[in-house]
């Protein structure tokens, strides 16, 4: 009698033991929670480089670069938002996250004093508390705060040695001679911040005051500003009546 109770007994235990492995399937099949899932998928949201720099440019990418630290808890807050919210970064904005501890000389490039700042690349302005991936995004739209001269790398405020600099890399180099009670420079310069991204890693435009670098426009025999003045090795040529970055590219090229 005891006998037959036990193979019943055991048959059950045998069906539940089969019933187990389809629910261990289920949790390894499992996917990944969404916040880790954006961030292994977001392509807009990814460690600062040279490349990533360059390849934004040629796609014609905005760039804004997200100076952090493990430390900075301000900086948690923006990074968690970024991540929870990355599928909504514009398919024509990259940001790139950079150490501020660990990348003190690309620091130091941009006038980053402290981390948690945002440095808007094609702008060269850097913000501070911004706390939502929303606050970042519409950050590009603040144009009034852009400064005066030096937009990116391409176009900046003339300096010896960064001219003597750009000639000994063999760059094509022109210096754009402006005022600022000349409307016509004016719009030549408009016109260069807003499509800075197409000038080409080759090339470098200056950008001088005619009326406070007296002496430099002497040495290259400028007598008036909006005079762009583009160089051929040590020739300089100077050039009048460009008002489009285009146009000052194809004399410079």
């Amino acid at each position: 009698m005891n006998k037959i109770l036990i193979l019943p007994f055991l048959a059950g235990i045998v069906l539940l033991s089969g019933c187990a492995q389809p629910v261990k399937n289920d949790v390894a099949t499992q996917t990944p929670p969404a916040a880790e899932q954006v961030k292994l998928a977001s392509t807009n949201y990814i460690p600062y480089s040279s490349k990533a720099v360059s390849d934004a440019s040629n796609n014609g990418k905005d760039v804004a670069i997200f100076f952090h630290s493990k430390s900075c808890g301000s900086c948690a807050k923006l990074e968690k938002d970024i991540l929870a919210n990355a599928s909504s970064i514009p398919d024509d904005v990259v940001i790139l996250k950079a150490d501020r501890d660990t990348s003190a000389d690309l620091a130091d490039e941009f006038d980053v004093a402290g981390y948690h700042t945002v440095s808007y690349l094609w702008q060269e302005r850097n913000v501070k508390g911004l706390f939502t991936l929303a606050d970042l995004i519409s950050e590009f739209d603040n144009v009034d705060e852009v400064v005066e001269v030096s937009v990116s790398n391409w176009y900046l405020a003339f300096n010896e040695a960064e001219f003597e600099k750009a000639k000994d890399n063999g760059k094509d180099i022109a210096i754009f001679f402006h005022s600022k009670s000349c409307g016509s420079c004016a719009k030549l310069d408009e016109d260069i911040v807003a499509n800075t991204r197409n000038i080409s890693d080759d090339t470098i435009i200056f950008k001088a005051d005619w009326d406070t670098s007296a002496d430099l426009a002497a040495k290259y025999g400028v007598d008036k500003y909006h005079t762009v003045t583009v160089f051929d090795g040590d020739e300089a040529t100077n050039i009048k009546g460009l008002f489009t970055l285009e146009e000052l590219l194809t004399n410079a090229g």
